[in-house]
């Protein structure tokens, strides 16, 4: 069965880089926001009343079939407000997992939800790519919201100093 363990690092360590590409863009500003990311195993749990709610276990290793939550706490450290549409963040849907549609949530501030196909474009949701059909023609087609390879909140709103947004989202390893 060891052939199966993903370790934290496979799962944790694309997000961390996604987060250092965006903070070394922002060099003339160090240390302007900080970024704190945990990756939870989501399991259900049955209550005594017969009731279902989840738990969450921060991952160590992961296997085929688990959800996994993805949890990122920025914070604004700059010691002043920092403007709307000033903030973007963007979390990779690591290979062997597949981005659980709807599952991505802010909280603590106004965003704009986009994905990526590819890594490198975003878009609104929902995104559409072009395949070719049965008679050779390409024709565009929505993408199943397990194909997106990253996602991307861009903060609507100033952050005062201190303050913090939540952004989580969930994908199911394959």
């Amino acid at each position: 069965m060891g052939d199966r363990r993903v370790h934290r690092s496979w799962i944790v360590g694309p997000l961390i880089v996604g987060f250092l590409t965006w903070a070394q863009a922002q060099q003339a500003a160090p240390e302007v926001v900080g970024v704190v990311l945990t990756a939870f195993v989501v399991t259900e749990v049955v209550l005594d009343d017969g009731s279902v709610t989840e738990a969450f276990a921060e991952a160590e290793a992961v296997f085929p079939g688990q959800v996994i939550e993805y949890r990122l706490i920025a914070t604004n450290r700059s010691g002043a407000v920092l403007p709307a549409g000033r903030l973007t963040l963007v979390g990779p849907v690591p290979g062997q997992t597949r981005y659980l549609g709807g599952s991505a949530t802010a909280t603590g501030a106004d965003v704009r939800l986009e994905a990526s196909v590819d890594g490198e474009t975003f878009d609104e949701p929902p995104l559409f790519v072009v395949e070719t059909d049965a008679e050779g023609r390409e024709v565009e087609v929505e993408a199943d919201p397990g194909d997106y390879r990253a996602l991307r909140w861009v903060v609507l709103r100033a952050l005062q100093p201190d303050e913090e947004i939540v952004l989580r989202y969930r994908v199911v390893v394959e």
